[in-house]
């Protein structure tokens, strides 16, 4: 079994990875839209890969998180639904205006989540 310390540091470099992910994700899936080369959209589907693979690690460090999380994750969630739709009925600055809300709230999410671990992680170790 994983120490609760060690668990929250993998979770907290997990967070950043995911940052660092989603931003690459978003300049690679701006540029394969953009038309800057079908190169883009799988190294796209690559980050978002590594993306899922770290929130899945970082579920393993589940356990009380302030409500700020919680609030950011709904936002998250209700932001993605938010930008299916109006892609569905545009493509202009509606849809850039969604995805790029739905960019900010996911990094601070990331961000939040990364913190919250690497916090927790240090009150466990220095007790």
């Amino acid at each position: 079994m994983i120490a609760d310390q060690d668990l929250y540091r993998i979770s907290s470099w997990a967070s950043w990875v995911a940052l660092v992910a989603l931003v690459i994700a978003a300049v690679t899936i701006t540029l394969f839209f953009a038309g800057a080369g079908a190169f883009w959209g799988p190294l796209n589907d690559v980050f978002d890969v590594v993306v899922l693979v770290a929130l899945a690690i970082i579920a393993l460090g589940r356990g009380i998180l302030p409500p700020s999380i919680g609030w950011l994750a709904v936002g998250f969630f209700v932001l993605s639904v938010a930008v299916v739709f109006v892609s569905a009925l545009t493509l202009g600055p509606p849809l850039w205006i969604a995805a790029v809300a739905l960019l900010l709230v996911m990094g601070g999410l990331f961000a939040a989540l990364a913190t919250t671990m690497a916090s927790t992680a240090d009150r466990l170790v220095t007790g």
